[in-house]
């Protein structure tokens, strides 16, 4: 199994409470604060505020193609089917076929976007 040491810091964060963290080849993801914190202090995980700012601008002009609205929260939360536009996105996310050639999502980010669903797809 490969390790990979994640250098964070928040001082460089360009959005209040979002963390950027880099592993050793430069790749850089948006990972919320309250992952560092107590479960039972955190709020429940907010679209905006935790899962829009994880998709990198690049992913989603990608995705519209083929119409999926990545940073839309309506298109996101929509309770057809079983929230399955939510649901799809998890499934490539996991299956590591978005974003095309990576950098793929880290555990902690897949465990963020899972709690949005937890959490009942808080706007």
């Amino acid at each position: 199994m490969l390790a990979i040491r994640l250098v964070c810091s928040s001082e460089t964060a360009p959005i209040e409470g979002i963390t950027h963290c880099g592993d050793e080849f430069g790749r850089v993801r948006a990972v919320p604060e309250w992952t560092r914190l107590e479960r039972r202090t955190r709020m429940p995980v907010s679209f905006a505020r935790d899962i829009k700012p994880m998709f990198r601008q690049i992913d989603i002009e990608h995705m519209k193609r083929f119409k999926v609205l990545l940073d839309d929260y309506t298109y996101m939360s929509d309770p057809s089917n079983d929230h399955s536009n939510a649901q799809d996105v998890e499934d490539r996310l996991v299956k590591k076929s978005m974003p095309p050639g990576g950098p793929y999502w880290s555990d902690q980010q897949l465990a963020i976007y899972r709690q949005w669903s937890s959490d009942g797809y808080q706007p």
